[in-house]
C-alpha cells in the first residue's frame, strides 16, 4: 500500500496544518507537495523531512516556488534526486495548470542546475518507481506513452535539452499513447522547431 501524506498549511476549510513532526511520526511513502499545497512548511523543516525519513519527496507547481528551489537544490547537492518526484497539485485553489509538470521540469533544470534529462526522469521514471506504474520508462513491456519534443520556435536552446535547461517549455511535436499517434503539434505548447513525421 502506498501512503501519500499532505504536508503544509491548511488547504481547504476544516482541514488542519500538517507539520514536519507529523511526517516524522507517520513516515508516509510520499511526502506530498513538500513545497506547499499551496502553503509550505518552513524550509528548514522541509529539509528535516528529507534528512530524517526515506520517503519519496514530491514538489509541485501549485506550491511555494522558493521552497521548491531550496528542496530541489538540496536534493541535487546531496545526491538524493532518486527520491524526488514532480507533481502538479491541480486543480486546486491555484486553478488548472495543464503544463504544470513541464513547468516544474523547466524550473528545476534551469534554476537548480539539474540536467534536463534528469529533471524529466523526476517526472517519469521516479514516479513510475514510487507508485509501481506501467509507464514512465522507455523499455520493453511498458506502456508506450510518449511525447516527442523539440526546442520551441524562438528558443535560445537548439534542441529540447538545451531549451529546457534555459527555462523554455519544449514544443511537443507528437503524442503517442500505447504506441499509437494521438496528436501532432500540441496547441498547448509553442510549436517545435522540427515536425515529427510518421513513415
Amino acid at each position: 500500500m502506498k501512503v501519500m501524506m499532505h504536508v503544509g498549511g491548511t488547504s481547504v476549510p476544516g482541514s488542519s496544518t500538517v507539520t514536519c513532526e507529523d511526517v516524522l511520526i507517520a513516515r508516509p511513502t510520499v511526502a506530498c507537495h513538500l513545497n506547499g499545497g499551496p502553503t509550505s512548511i518552513p524550509i528548514p523543516e522541509a529539509i528535516r523531512v528529507i534528512e530524517k525519513t526515506d520517503c519519496t519527496i514530491e514538489i509541485v507547481h501549485c506550491g511555494n516556488p522558493l521552497s521548491a528551489f531550496e528542496i530541489g537544490r538540496f536534493m541535487k547537492n546531496n545526491n538524493l534526486l532518486g527520491r524526488l518526484i514532480i507533481g502538479n497539485d491541480a486543480p486546486s485553489g491555484t486553478g488548472v495548470i495543464p503544463l504544470g509538470i513541464w513547468r516544474m521540469v523547466n524550473y528545476l533544470s534551469a534554476l537548480c542546475g539539474i540536467p534536463a534529462e534528469i529533471a524529466v526522469c523526476l517526472a517519469t521514471g521516479n514516479t513510475k518507481k514510487t507508485y509501481g506504474l506501467s509507464h514512465g520508462k522507455i523499455q520493453a513491456g511498458d506502456d508506450a506513452d510518449l511525447q516527442i519534443i523539440d526546442a520551441p520556435m524562438g528558443s535560445a536552446g537548439s534542441d529540447a535539452k538545451t531549451a529546457i535547461e534555459c527555462g523554455d517549455i519544449p514544443g511537443i511535436a507528437m503524442v503517442l499513447i500505447d504506441g499509437a499517434v494521438k496528436t501532432q503539434v500540441s496547441r498547448n505548447t509553442p510549436p517545435p522547431n522540427r515536425k515529427a513525421v510518421v513513415s
